[in-house]
C-alpha cells in the first residue's frame, strides 16, 4: 500500500488513505504501526511517511486487546 501513497504526506493521514482503498470504517482511528523486520514500530503521525518506512512496508492499525 505504501508505494501508492505520497511519501511526503504525514503518516497521520495514512489511515484515511487506507480507508479509501479498503472501505470506510475498515481502519480504526488511532496510531499506525510499521511491521518492520526488527519488530512493530509506531509511526509518528506528524512526520512524513517516507521518512519512516520503506516503499514496500506493511502498515497496520494498532491492535488493542479488549479485556
Amino acid at each position: 500500500m505504501c508505494h501508492a501513497v505520497d511519501p511526503s504526506r504525514p503518516a497521520g493521514e495514512l489511515a484515511g488513505e487506507l480507508a479509501l482503498y479498503l472501505a470506510p470504517g475498515s481502519v480504526p482511528p488511532g496510531p499506525l504501526v510499521w511491521a518492520s523486520p526488527l519488530g512493530p514500530r509506531l509511526l509518528d503521525p506528524d512526520r512524513p511517511i517516507g521518512e519512516q518506512v520503506p516503499a514496500n512496508a506493511t502498515i497496520e492499525p494498532v491492535r488493542r486487546n479488549d479485556p
